[in-house]
């Protein structure tokens, strides 16, 4: 959730839209489509959001910070991701459910 602006084609504010799930993981996509490099965008997606919000062990990966990681595949979307060292989605597929979820096979 949370407010999302809607731009025109030539790039203008239009409007205001609610954020859906993956338009983090969208915008990082654009950003990297646009052959901005990897190293320059991501740190608006991780390590400096981990920092305002005083979250020391999130946003990068170094000894003694929690072992979250987020797979890029080709398409530069999320394909597996890992938060506290367990495997939550693969190949782009959950694999672990929280508990008032219905399991992969229903």
């Amino acid at each position: 959730g949370g407010c999302l602006p809607v731009f025109d084609a030539e790039g203008r504010a239009a409007g205001m839209g609610i954020a859906v799930p993956g338009a983090l993981a969208e915008a990082l996509a654009r950003l990297l489509a646009r052959d901005l490099p990897l190293a320059r965008v991501l740190p608006a997606f991780t390590a400096n959001v981990a920092d305002h919000l005083l979250l020391p062990r999130k946003g990068r990966i170094e000894v003694g910070a929690d072992a979250d990681l987020v797979v890029l595949g080709a398409d530069d979307l999320p394909s597996d991701v890992w938060a506290l060292g367990r495997l939550h989605v693969r190949g782009g597929e959950p694999v672990l459910r929280g508990p008032f979820e219905d399991s992969p096979s229903s």
